[in-house]
């Protein structure tokens, strides 16, 4: 049913957005020019076979086989791919079978096309975000170490988990010293374990999560140092499969280095 209203949304929307086009570049002084009516004749005459042609393209793309509540950037790219093939299929077929168009009428479509298809697809994103923002009010603020792949999975498990105790504000990237104000996935990145417990004070932090294989034992020793001086519950997890090879080996490393066993998030 779902994707059914999404397939009548788009046929409205890939209609709309180049008719919408040809308004706004004719319509003068509260009407609509006469210069323009040869376009509209053309636009009709063209658009079922653009709105099959929009179709077909979006359902190759999987447009209607994305869960919109966790859409993502790869989900944004699909959308823009598949927007992009039908701008071309919009400029090369009007030009081919009815006539050429204004080059504002396929740049005014295109954009409001792309417009009102994010925005169908990305709402259920917003207002699940939002959900999960008011419920996480009271959350146990986090901070995450590391900025490699592990890191941005735990982020993301973290972030879906409406019903966890945790809020990640921070992460800590302890490999280098600079501070170039920069953010991971919408939140600020803290360099350098010197400033790691300026952060800690700062923020809020009540629990530290290890998101990086990397680590060696003199630092994890550091960082668990100064959770403990201030208070702070220290976690260390791995993201990968047991049966994996190098999961297994980096396991027995890090038991060897730190005398307890690592978990799994």
């Amino acid at each position: 049913m779902a994707k059914l209203v999404l397939g009548i949304y788009d046929v409205f929307v890939v209609n709309a957005s180049f008719f919408l086009a040809l308004v706004v570049r004719f319509y003068m002084n509260g009407q609509f020019s006469e210069l323009g009516i040869p376009y509209i004749s053309a636009f009709f005459r063209y658009s079922p076979y653009y709105t099959i042609c929009a179709l077909i393209i979006f359902s190759l793309f999987q447009m209607y086989n994305m869960v919109w509540r966790v859409a993502g950037i790869n989900d944004l790219k699909r959308i823009l791919a598949a927007n992009v093939c039908t701008f071309l299929v919009q400029v090369i077929g009007s030009r081919l079978f009815v006539r050429r168009m204004p080059t504002t009428y396929y740049v005014i479509g295109a954009m409001i096309q792309l417009f009102l298809i994010c925005l169908i697809r990305f709402i259920p994103r917003l207002l699940f975000y939002e959900g999960w923002q008011e419920r996480k009010k009271d959350a146990i603020p986090a901070m995450i170490i590391g900025i490699g792949p592990d890191a941005a999975i735990l982020q993301d498990k973290v972030r879906r988990d409406v019903t966890g105790k945790e809020k990640i504000v921070c992460l800590l990237d302890y490999s280098t010293k600079k501070d170039s104000k920069r953010l991971f996935n919408g939140v600020p990145i803290i360099y350098g374990i010197g400033n790691m417990a300026e952060a800690i004070k700062r923020y809020g932090i009540g629990r530290v999560f290890i998101a990086d294989r990397s680590l060696t034992g003199t630092i994890r020793r550091d960082i668990a140092s100064i959770c403990s001086t201030n208070g702070v519950e220290l976690k260390n997890f791995i993201i990968g499969m047991a049966d994996d090879e190098e999961t297994r080996e980096w396991m027995k490393r890090y038991e060897e280095e730190n005398g307890e066993e690592a978990s799994f998030f």
